[in-house]
């Protein structure tokens, strides 16, 4: 593989938008949500840190978080609003 190619060339799936990547989870695709959770987990940690909690209660709250993004997804209308309502 050339050194020229992007991460998103080399794995079409990373390039995914947020609408592609719902449908992929809501399917059953374990790879799709492992995507999902890699995109956002700067953004999901970021809440956490910005009221200085301790890394391990972050982590508490990372792991929330996508618990309940996992139970919620089904009733996400629309998946391009994402990312505010994990910031909520």
């Amino acid at each position: 593989m050339s050194p020229a190619l992007t991460k998103a060339q080399s794995n079409p799936r990373k390039a995914w938008d947020d609408t592609r990547l719902v449908k992929e989870c809501l399917a059953g695709n374990e790879e799709a949500w492992s995507l999902l959770i890699d995109k956002y987990k700067a953004l999901i940690y970021s809440i956490p840190v910005k009221y200085n909690l301790p890394p391990h209660e972050a982590a508490d709250v990372f792991q929330l978080t996508c618990m309940e993004l996992l139970t919620r997804l089904p009733q996400l209308r629309e998946p391009r609003a994402l990312p505010k309502w994990l910031m909520q």
